[in-house]
């Protein structure tokens, strides 16, 4: 019981960080990083990247990373959201 107390203490903890961040980020390249940060320190990750959508061109296109260099990451087929996005979600 005592196991579960703490996690949810620990949930609360991140959904309030997360909060916090939306709330406080004043332009889109400092929330880019903001949340990018947040979201590795709540996942324990050691890099991140924040990908957009280019709808002229249907793909994702990374606009900020921490950890890896933006440069190496290439855009990817946004029609293909099950392959590259699905994999993320079901493997982290």
């Amino acid at each position: 019981m005592a196991e579960s107390i703490s996690f949810q203490m620990e949930l609360r903890n991140i959904n309030d960080h997360v909060s916090e961040t939306l709330l406080s980020a004043n332009d889109l390249p400092t929330f880019r990083q903001a949340i990018l940060s947040t979201l590795m320190e709540a996942t324990d990750s050691q890099m991140g990247a924040y990908f957009k959508r280019n709808p002229s061109k249907d793909t994702f296109e990374p606009l900020a990373t921490i950890g890896v260099d933006r440069d190496r990451l290439k855009p990817f087929d946004a029609s293909a959201l099950e392959g590259e996005i699905g994999k993320v979600l079901t493997n982290r």
